[in-house]
């Protein structure tokens, strides 16, 4: 493997929406580069 994969899981359905554009430099600041965002509404239709 050739690139090394540094992730989070960001739940902003429970952050301030003025709050993604800091959060987002955060990551690219610390060298994150997988986000799994959504995790809460797969079920959301149930």
């Amino acid at each position: 493997m050739s690139h090394l994969f540094y992730g989070v899981a960001y739940y902003d359905e429970y952050m301030p929406e003025d709050r993604l554009a800091k959060d987002i430099a955060l990551m690219r600041e610390t060298g994150i580069n997988v986000v799994r965002i959504a995790e809460s509404t797969w079920n959301a239709g149930a």
